[in-house]
């Protein structure tokens, strides 16, 4: 079976449905290192999905989804070797571990 992989991607504000079937299962969906502004979708069940506040952010108003020192996403991602840059280009993980989400905070 062919699987959908969401990796180290972030869910910002105004997003009521990260994920909706289309002719699929959700079996077929490995979502790990996902970091959302509100609640996690049920389809993130993997203990590498983190659920944050806009304070883990530097500025969601301007929709800047790059992390903001001390963010709970940093280095405590779950390490996936495929995954070697953020969404910019920095060089993951620039810690212990990769960070969760679409940013790595340098």
């Amino acid at each position: 079976m062919d699987c959908v992989r969401i990796w180290n991607s972030t869910v910002g504000s105004g997003v009521t449905r990260a994920f909706q079937a289309a002719s699929s299962v959700s079996s077929g969906l490995d979502v790990r290192n996902l970091l959302v502004l509100g609640p996690l979708p049920a389809e993130a069940s993997h203990a590498s999905n983190l659920s944050v506040s806009a304070s883990a952010f530097s500025d969601v108003t301007r929709q800047d989804y790059t992390l903001a020192p001390g963010s709970p996403a940093v280095d405590t991602g779950t390490g996936i070797p495929e995954v070697t840059t953020d969404r910019i280009g920095t060089i993951r993980p620039q810690g212990p571990a990769l960070d969760v989400g679409a940013y790595e905070r340098p």
